[in-house]
């Protein structure tokens, strides 16, 4: 199996390892194990949940004020 990661931060050295994590059916979305709990997707997450209310509200203002 093949498959592209980003790499976990900070970097490791040549020689070293970390660890992987993919689910078996759909290894093209293999990441390192930290990546999950890193700032960049923490936020990435946050992101989502604000866009998320922010439509979830604009919808309810066009349905009442409509």
């Amino acid at each position: 199996m093949v498959t592209r990661i980003n790499s976990p931060r900070p970097v490791p050295q040549v020689g070293e390892s970390f660890t992987v994590v993919f689910d078996p059916q759909r290894p093209e979305e293999a990441a390192s194990a930290q990546y999950p709990a890193s700032r960049q997707t923490q936020l990435g997450y946050a992101f989502q949940a604000a866009l998320a209310v922010l439509v979830t509200v604009a919808v309810l203002l066009v349905t009442v004020f409509d």
